[in-house]
């Protein structure tokens, strides 16, 4: 009965550990994505800012 138990508390502590880990990799993929789209919209912005022979777009 012990022995079940300390395995079941072992478990308990391997699957916290886990999740946090999870939630930390997730957390970074995020951001790393955020950056990414960032990144993207600054790019489409320059693009279209050249398209335009370097006019500043109207601000509606």
């Amino acid at each position: 009965m012990v022995n079940k138990l300390l395995k079941l508390i072992d478990q308990e502590e391997c699957y916290k550990i886990i999740m946090t880990d999870m939630s930390i990799v997730i957390k970074q993929i995020n951001l790393y994505l955020g950056k990414r789209e960032k990144l993207e919209t600054e790019c489409a912005e320059k693009d279209l800012l050249l398209q335009r022979g370097g006019k500043q777009p109207y601000n509606i």
